[in-house]
């Protein structure tokens, strides 16, 4: 295939929780040239080479299936980050989640953690039995999403971030990084509230304009 660059407003959801993720990764993007300051090489994260939480491994892999002549990471493009981003860690399972807010925790983990890891956590918020809490998406997992009723999606969500800080707390880079990922997640959470927020004021019923009634 070949580079298709993601069009921004082709996902209003995607859109509004990418810049939070940007943040979360410590750097801005002021023009199509990466920032000083992307570029990591902690010897301390398996991940080796990254920008953003993209590694250099998953660079090479799209660079090969967009054809596209191999380079270090270092050069990687604003058009090719949002484009991972989109095709890797947002697709195709977020927008299956029922509310912008849990569309962005489970994003970050996908970005921080690896979708297989954030997949299991949102099966263990969801309460599963252990032996279906697999880190694979499939009906079950469909169907677990789909019969969250809005009174229970809060306890969900507060269960699945307070799953990502057990799981953080559990792997050997908590000892480095620990701090870092506790502080990523409550900031996350946060953020969802406030895209949450904003979306219940949307769709909270408002005076009618042309009668002067509720708008129901």
């Amino acid at each position: 295939m070949t580079f298709t660059p993601y069009v921004v407003g082709t996902d209003k959801d995607f859109d509004a929780c990418l810049p939070d993720i940007e943040i979360q990764e410590g750097v801005k993007w002021t023009t199509g040239t990466m920032p000083k300051g992307a570029f990591s090489d902690d010897k301390h994260d398996p991940g080796g080479k990254t920008v953003e939480g993209i590694t250099q491994k998953e660079y090479f892999e799209d660079l090969r299936a967009w054809g596209l002549p191999l380079a270090g990471i270092v050069n990687m493009t604003k058009d090719q980050e949002r484009t991972i981003y989109y095709t890797r860690y947002w697709l195709p399972y977020c927008p299956k989640l029922p509310d912008p807010g849990m569309k962005l925790e489970f994003f970050n983990m996908n970005v921080n953690a690896g979708v297989g890891e954030a997949i299991r956590l949102l099966q263990h918020a969801m309460l599963f039995s252990t032996q279906f809490v697999d880190g694979k998406w499939g009906p079950r997992t469909l169907d677990g999403i789909n019969a969250i009723r809005d009174g229970q999606l809060p306890d969900v969500i507060a269960r699945f971030k307070a799953d990502c800080d057990t799981f953080y707390k559990s792997i050997p880079g908590f000892k480095w990084f620990g701090k870092d990922w506790l502080r990523r997640d409550n900031e996350i959470e946060v953020d969802a509230k406030g895209l949450d927020a904003a979306l219940d004021a949307i769709l909270k019923p408002q005076p009618s304009i042309i009668r002067g009634g509720p708008n129901v």
